[in-house]
């Protein structure tokens, strides 16, 4: 249907309201109009738009009286906001891409405004799983629901890269009742396709870190939350339409530049069926996200590309998901044109109707205030079409910078790795020369020691002792160019374990030195075993070590930072000038003499090498005299 269909009746009556209006000299005011808004789900800062246009008065000031449904009932059941719109027990809803399926088997649904400008959709795994590219799906068990717009989604990113999305191994993602990241985590599939949002937040409260593949970076760029209505209500009111529009857009504005506030206020305010351990948490965690999918500031909140929408309706029909045309007047509400056709319309039936010299004026005045929003409204798409050519330029540098960097990055390790190899087989290769000088030096000294003079014999032991110490730091070497070379794959690991291993190694020094080792409770991490009992055998034998004369003391524990576990090896040894914080981590520096303290002076550089491997960074809090806490993160 139309706009023009829509406003065909709507134009007769706003010509003869308007000559009544002149005659009478006063328009009667009206009471607010009642609105209900159907949700897609619970109460929760996905909707933040709506609830703040209603706490500001926003809605209330264009007239409308507005109630906010959730889509969970209290017996627990989701009401699906396209059936509560299209039968009419509501008047705006909230969905995605499956408008456009609704629509081609005949559903009355407009589109009015956009909210996620990129879908929430994505490929979701465990850290540890290589997935750089839809051909890393192939062979994996991929959680799904069946039937939604997730799906859509994957089978077109796997068709534009030319893999066959029957030929996948798909899983339902709701096994026993769990929700599909839970499932994911216990490893019930290898990866899950769905909707992002409360999935990054379980695995941001396991302390999982998440691996994501999203369709867009494909050219699958779906719209996500959408705002709809009817075309029943459209043609009844146009004007009510748009205003709702406006003020949710308002309310969106308002809700992005304060969203503490409004996370706050719908954790006391609105209750939900389905709760929340931390739902105060986990509305601020909305926002983070919202505020992204949204591009705000760079797009405002509510702009929609017809063109896109079109784009969209091909990946559908592409799946088999839709079968019509793509009738942009139809399925995008466009207040700009039923203005243009409203104005048109009141000037035919003014002219037919022979209206007096005040019909005239009245229709004058109109083509002046139509003449100005159309002016207003070029801008405005000017103003977007510019904005749209700034966000791809951007987006093209991103891209182009991103490119350099990874090109950098890999020249980068191949050089790395080119070195690592280098100073392997230099190391390796040094060894036997120095094992002959050494071995020469030892029967030198036994078979012609006592013929020797006290100057020769001085000779001979301090090429002895500089032969054992070349070896010495050689075997260092190697030890440090393995941290690389000989590294173990990354597998789930039991830090509490770890740290039983690195104790028993070092059981005769904190036997001999009585030391104290106390240990917190311990997380588990993706990391390569034997290195982190190497990590932590450095460093708690450091603290042992470089002991004064109290009881040494050590304490190892760990908290979760941001996206990643920071532990914490503290002792009250004789602690470090923060002047040298850094230089500790360079290979052969020491500090102490070899007479005063022993070792090669490569133990920190080998933590710092397992650290960094592990893609975390290592530091050390210090003052002379008062210890020394050594904090990494994994």
């Amino acid at each position: 249907m139309s706009a023009e269909h829509w406003l065909r009746p709507a134009g007769t009556w706003i010509a003869a309201g308007l000559v009544a209006a002149t005659l009478l000299g006063a328009v009667e005011a009206r009471a607010l109009d009642r609105v209900v808004v159907q949700l897609r789900w619970d109460h929760q800062f996905q909707f933040a738009g709506f609830y703040a246009a209603q706490w500001q008065g926003f809605y209330e000031e264009a007239g409308l009286d507005v109630e906010i449904r959730s889509a969970i009932t209290p017996e627990r059941t989701v009401l699906k906001s396209l059936e509560e719109v299209v039968d009419g027990r509501a008047d705006f809803g909230v969905s995605g891409a499956d408008l456009l399926v609704a629509r081609d088997q005949g559903d009355d649904v407009v589109v009015v405004a956009v909210i996620m400008q990129q879908s929430p959709i994505a490929v979701m795994a465990p850290a540890e799983t290589p997935l750089t590219s839809p051909a890393d799906l192939v062979g994996l068990r991929l959680g799904l629901q069946a039937g939604d717009m997730s799906q859509v989604e994957m089978y077109a990113m796997l068709r534009a890269e030319g893999i066959d999305p029957d030929a996948q191994t798909w899983v339902d993602a709701y096994i026993d009742g769990k929700r599909p990241m839970e499932n994911l985590l216990d490893g019930r599939f290898d990866a899950y396709a769905g909707f992002t949002l409360s999935p990054l937040w379980i695995a941001r409260q396991r302390g999982e870190a998440l691996a994501l593949l999203r369709p867009a970076a494909y050219g699958v760029d779906f719209y996500g939350d959408s705002v709809f209505t009817t075309e029943r209500l459209i043609a009844r009111d146009p004007d009510l339409v748009e205003r709702f529009v406006e003020a949710t857009k308002k309310g969106w504005r308002y809700a992005l530049a304060n969203p503490d506030e409004v996370a706050d206020r719908i954790t006391a305010e609105l209750s939900r069926t389905f709760r929340l351990d931390d739902f105060a948490t986990y509305n601020r965690f909305l926002a983070e996200q919202m505020r992204r999918l949204m591009l705000y500031p760079i797009v405002e909140p509510g702009h929609l590309n017809p063109e896109r929408w079109r784009r969209m309706h091909g990946f559908l029909g592409d799946a088999g998901l839709v079968s019509g045309t793509f009738d942009i007047d139809a399925a995008i509400f466009d207040p700009e044109r039923i203005h243009a056709l409203e104005t048109e319309q009141l000037r035919e039936r003014l002219t037919y109707a022979g209206a007096g010299v005040a019909a005239f004026a009245v229709l004058a005045a109109l083509w002046v205030v139509t003449s100005r929003r159309r002016l207003a409204a070029r801008a405005l798409r000017d103003a977007n079409a510019q904005l749209e050519d700034r966000v791809r330029e951007r987006t093209e540098s991103l891209r182009r910078e991103v490119v350099r960097r990874e090109a950098l990055t890999r020249e980068l390790a191949r050089s790395n790795k080119e070195l690592e190899q280098f100073a392997y087989v230099a190391s390796h290769d040094l060894q036997e020369p120095l094992r002959a000088v050494s071995s020469y030096a030892d029967l030198l000294q036994k078979r012609y020691g006592d013929s020797l003079d006290d100057r020769a014999r001085k000779y001979v032991r301090q090429c002895v002792e500089g032969s054992r110490r070349m070896s010495t730091m050689i075997e260092a070497l190697l030890a440090f160019s393995r941290v690389t070379t000989r590294g173990q794959p990354f597998e789930p690991v039991e830090t509490t374990e770890v740290i039983d291993a690195a104790l028993f190694n070092l059981d005769s020094a904190i036997r001999e030195s009585g030391a104290l080792v106390q240990v917190d409770a311990l997380p588990r991490v993706v990391a390569d075993r034997e290195q982190l009992v190497r990590l932590f055998q450095n460093l708690i034998g450091n603290a042992i070590k470089f002991r004064n004369e109290a009881q040494p003391s050590v304490h190892v524990g760990a908290e979760h930072v941001d996206d990643a576990w920071e532990f914490s090896v503290r002792d009250n040894g004789i602690g470090i000038d923060p002047e040298y914080s850094d230089r500790i981590f360079v290979i052969f520096q020491r500090l102490h003499g070899r007479d005063e303290h022993p070792g090669s002076g490569i133990g920190l550089a080998i933590c710092k090498r397992i650290v960094e491997r592990h893609g975390g960074t290592i530091r050390v809090v210090s003052e002379p005299g008062q210890g020394a806490d050594f904090r990494f993160t994994i």
